[in-house]
Parts: structure tokens; sequence; C-alpha cells
């Protein structure tokens, strides 16, 4: 008579070190092996619905919800940590395996050397096979509201730091630019010279840190600004320009937290720099970064070089 499709296991054979499993009575020609692969081992496990209460020995919360994974990182560092300090003769490696899943990080997770392994026992983390943790040091956005048409806003904390990159449903967003997506270019209507009694040719020193290179004829060479033509879209009354304290623009002060926010990329003979805008002059078309572009220090490297 042939088995069944489906058959209760009623005994188990452990025969020259592997496991072969049969029902009582069958033979071993009429029933499908399938090779039992044990689950991967490791010290600590982290996942997303770990909990840091836990013990961090389990791959995934038991039944009951009393034990399981950590949820974070640093949790994990502690306990190995703790591992390390009750063996310290330990010689096989610590191994911390992270589940998939996203782990957005509240502070930056910091590896110190007291959190190093040995010669004998390394410190491994890595992900859980068949897995892919992400980590993120992101900050979920939330509370948005419509503003119109397809403008949206949302109120930040206190204590977002300055960020560059936003992304919608894991699609990275473009700031807001000229010309839309692909953007706009337009060209430095002029370079600013420093001249005058206040600032002699050499061997006198450059009158300004970001002005240190002489160009003769023209003067002290400044790469922390430009000048722009009256036709390109640049204004003094953008919103989130946020001027120094004291700026050279005569600007009152601005926001801090938005300081630098509206950025520049300039593309120079050899590099591409960004900088950020701190104040716009108006009067004299002048816009001031908050600090030069890498050129200048190109510059020199290949002056001094030839």
């Amino acid at each position: 008579m042939m088995l069944p499709s489906i058959v209760t296991i009623t005994m188990m054979v452990l025969t020259g070190g592997s496991l072969s499993v049969r029902p009582v009575g069958a033979s071993a020609t009429n029933v499908r092996r399938r090779a039992i692969t044990p689950p991967p081992f490791a010290d600590f496990f982290v996942a997303t619905n770990g909990s840091d209460s836990y013990s961090g020995t389990l791959a995934a919360p038991n039944s009951g919800k009393t034990d399981g994974p950590f949820q974070s990182l640093d949790r994990a560092r502690r306990a190995v940590a703790s591992l390390r300090a009750s063996e310290p003769a330990r010689t096989g490696p610590v191994i911390v395996m992270v589940r998939g899943g996203g782990y957005a990080l509240r502070a930056t997770f910091e590896l110190a050397s007291g959190d190093s392994g040995t010669a004998q026992s390394t410190t491994i983390y890595e992900n859980y096979p068949g897995e892919a943790p992400v980590l993120s040091g992101g900050l979920r956005v939330t509370s948005w509201t419509n503003a119109g048409g397809n403008l949206w806003k949302a109120t930040l904390p206190p204590q977002t730091a300055a960020f560059e990159n936003l992304f919608y449903n894991g699609v990275r967003r473009l700031r807001p630019r000229f010309g839309g997506l692909l953007g706009a270019f337009y060209r430095i209507a002029n370079t600013v010279f420093l001249t005058g009694p206040n600032a002699p040719p050499p061997p006198a020193a450059a009158p300004d840190a970001n002005c240190a290179v002489y160009v003769g004829g023209s003067g002290w060479e400044c790469f922390d600004r430009f000048q722009y033509d009256a036709t390109d879209p640049i204004s003094s009354t953008w919103k989130n320009l946020a001027p120094a304290a004291g700026n050279p623009c005569g600007q009152p002060a601005g926001n801090p937290a938005l300081s630098g926010d509206i950025e520049v990329l300039d593309f120079e003979q050899f590099s591409t720099s960004k900088l950020r805008i701190s104040c716009v002059d108006s009067a004299n078309r002048i816009v001031y970064m908050t600090g030069p572009t890498g050129f200048r220090r190109i510059w020199w490297q290949w002056g001094l070089s030839g």
C-alpha cells in the first residue's frame, strides 16, 4: 500500500550523525527524505518586535511574550559586554544576529575599543540568514497637514538637527530648486576682489582669510562670495535665509536653525563645491557663503606643484 502524501511522524531515528524521519512501519524506499536545517546560532538576537527587557537569546518572542530578542543594537552591545565580563576566558566568537526590518536609531550607535573582542574570541554583528536589516538615523516626520493642492507641511520637534535628505515611502525626494526637477544653471557674473588702502598687495598680509590669493592687477581674490547678475532670481528676502549676526550684508540676524539652508553648487575647473549661502547683499549684488569653496586649496596645490 502506498503511503499518503501527509503522514504523522511517530518515530525519529538518528543514524550516522544525520537525522532521518520515518513513520513506524514504513520502509525507507517509500518515504521522501527532507533535510532539517538547524536554527541559526547566536548569543544574542535583535528584532523589530523584540524588547530591551527580554534576555535577547531568542530569535523571536515566545508565545507568552515573556522573552525574546532585544529591540535595539545598543542593548545587544551592553549584553555582549556583560557576557565578556562573565566569561573572560572565552575562545569562541560572540555573535549578535539582527533580524530584518527597519531600525530607527535614536542616537549614534557607537562601538568603542571596550566593545571589541580578542584574537581568540571575536565579536560579530551580522544579519539573520536570509533577512536584510536596515539601520536609519533618520527621524519619522508625522502629523502632516494639507496647505492647499499638493503642498503639505509638518512641524518638526525643536531638537531636530539640520538635515538634507527626505524620503517618502522609501523614495528620496528632491529639495526645491530653481528650474524645477532638473534644476537650472546660472553663471557667476564676476569674481570679487578686495582692493584699496585696506587691502594692499603682498608682502602685506591678506585682508581676509577667505580672500588670501593675490592676483596682480586685480587684488585679493575671494573664495567665499561672488557677484550675481541683476536678472538672476536671487533675493535677500528668502524666508529660509538666515544671516549670522554681524554679517557683511548688513542684514539682521536670522534663525540659527536655518543657517546655510540655501545651497549653491559651484562648478569649478577641477571640482564641484556645495556652498551654503550666509547672506545676500542686494545693493552690491554679492552673495556671501558660510565658508570658502574647496577650489582655493586645489589652486594652491596646483600652483605649488607647477
